[in-house]
């Protein structure tokens, strides 16, 4: 290795570019998501450097790839982020994990644990967090449905004596198989943008696909930026994309307000034709006798019939044992017109109401042509 590119700080999405040597995978659910990492994620990264102290004094090196500098951290930057779940920082084989022990503690952290479980297990050694962690559920943190977050997600893990058994729960548990599912998410983006793909270039090539020669013929005939098919057309098509959806919401919105106000003002009118038709008997035997009782202290409050109320529990209980499907409302009237007087004029305005508005309209618009 050449000594004068030991020191250099990698660029983080040059690496995005870089073809990879090796990967390890992890199944969830019948879906692989590859970490791939050109060290297998078992060497110290060569990154940025801190001073640090451990709990006995001793001076040790962390690093800006250390997986405890972004516990709770929204936002990481996405080029980091994919470069955290490839190749994170990674103690080698000569440090001291016994001098991280809390005290009470004998069983320390063992390097080889990394080949076993270098897919998901990260090491940190920062003051306060030193201790194993899980990146995929640190850097996708799960939602909290059930329990209590503990070990390898908000804090370290340093029961080292049941790794083993408590690295098995945790790999079956609901939150790691949430966060790999949006890692894998994640990664599928990240790699697509290596070959310059996407999902705008997928519609694109789509459009092609189908028959549109226009399109075909531009990606033919041009190259380079003459192509407009550059990270910069694409954000100035989602910007006009994003302002006319604004300007077809907010008319909508307009439109969904004029509604409203029509709706509240023929709202109480409304309310009493509606309960006109629960005088017919197929309706209110369907009705609970509370909703039966509103609806016609509803007409009697608006109309004032005389003896409406009395008469309307009579109507209710003479239909109970009736067969009234296939009785239209003038049938009622036969019905109504010796023994229940009030239900008969209720009805009688039922069958006068309108079935628009749209004549009364007409003729208040005749007469202020005629009087003007």
């Amino acid at each position: 290795m050449d000594i004068r590119h030991f020191f250099k700080k990698p660029k983080l999405c040059d690496s995005i570019n870089e073809a990879s040597t090796g990967s390890t995978s992890v199944e969830i659910n019948n879906s692989t998501v590859n970490m791939e990492s050109s060290e297998l994620c078992v060497v110290e990264s060569a990154s940025v450097t801190m001073n640090t102290k451990n709990n006995r004094g001793h001076i040790i090196l962390t690093y800006e790839k250390d997986i405890g500098n972004y516990l709770n951290v929204e936002n990481i930057d996405d080029c980091l982020k994919h470069e955290l779940l490839r190749n994170p920082w990674v103690p080698n084989t000569t440090y001291d994990f016994k001098s991280d022990l809390k005290s009470g503690k004998t069983r320390a952290f063992r390097h080889q644990w990394f080949h076993e479980n270098g897919s998901w297990l990260t090491y940190s050694a920062l003051e306060g967090v030193k201790g194993a962690f899980c990146r995929i559920c640190v850097l996708f943190k799960p939602s909290i449905h059930r329990g209590v977050q503990g070990g390898f997600i908000i804090k370290p893990f340093t029961n080292y004596k049941d790794f083993h058994v408590s690295a098995k729960i945790h790999l079956s548990s609901n939150w790691h198989t949430e966060s790999m599912s949006r890692a894998k998410d994640f990664m599928d983006i990240m790699n697509g943008k290596k070959s310059d793909s996407g999902v705008f270039h997928d519609l694109l090539n789509f459009r092609i696909e189908s028959g549109d020669e226009i399109l075909k013929d531009h990606f033919l005939t041009n190259v380079g930026n003459a192509k407009y098919s550059s990270h910069r057309t694409q954000n100035e098509l989602i910007t006009l994309c994003g302002k006319i959806l604004k300007e077809e919401i907010v008319c909508e919105a307009n439109a969904d307000s004029i509604i409203q106000c029509i709706k509240e003002r023929f709202e109480k009118s409304n309310s009493v034709a509606f309960s006109l038709q629960h005088l017919h008997p197929a309706l209110f035997i369907k009705m609970k006798k509370q909703e039966y009782t509103d609806s016609i202290t509803n007409i009697y409050n608006f109309y004032k019939i005389e003896n409406l109320l009395a008469e309307s529990e009579s109507w209710y209980s003479l239909w109970q044992k009736k067969d009234c499907q296939s009785i239209d409302i003038i049938d009622l009237l036969e019905h109504s017109k010796i023994f229940f007087p009030s239900i008969t004029i209720a009805l009688e305005i039922f069958l006068s109401l309108p079935a628009t508005s749209c004549a009364a309209e007409r003729s208040f618009s005749t007469l202020r042509r005629v009087k003007t």
